[in-house]
């Protein structure tokens, strides 16, 4: 004789009940699992620390030029991702900045160099060159890098709006 029909029918009522419930449970947290929409012209950079930060994307020139002069201060997961086309040593300066910010430099999704604790200038004397080509560049608030542990040679796994 087989299990169910040994089974009361309340308690096999019961048991389909249960798990047409955990169906539909499964279906409401998956479907509110799904990523969240970025703002347009946002991604996120995710660190091997586990952190995860919203970047505010700058890929045109007047967006380079502008970058994050005379922008509030950046959240401690806040940042500005600049895309280029090509690779090169492009310079940046703190012309009209009002905050310290790190900057991280990279070749597609892999860290080049690092500058730590750029300070605002007024006038802005200092051009910030990376030492290697790079295609990325990431500004963040000042002590990011050493707070999570940025080190050059990390991979950095980013979710970039569709171009």
């Amino acid at each position: 004789m087989s299990l169910l029909k040994k089974t009361p029918r309340l308690v096999r009522n019961l048991l389909a009940v249960t798990l047409v419930a955990a169906g539909v449970l499964l279906i409401v947290l998956s479907s509110s699992l799904e990523e969240v929409a970025m703002p347009e012209g946002h991604g996120q950079v995710l660190f091997p620390d586990g952190t995860l930060v919203t970047v505010e994307i700058a890929d045109t020139r007047a967006e380079r030029a502008q970058g994050l002069s005379g922008h509030e201060p950046l959240g401690p997961e806040e940042g500005m991702l600049f895309l280029y086309d090509e690779l090169s040593q492009y310079g940046f300066w703190m012309k009209d900045m009002l905050f310290a910010i790190d900057i991280i430099w990279l070749s597609g999704e892999l860290v080049m160099d690092l500058d730590r604790e750029l300070p605002p200038e007024e006038p802005p004397t200092t051009i910030y060159t990376p030492s290697l080509p790079v295609d990325r560049v990431i500004e963040l608030p000042a002590g990011f890098i050493d707070k999570h542990g940025v080190k050059v040679g990390d991979r950095l796994d980013m979710n970039l709006p569709e171009a």
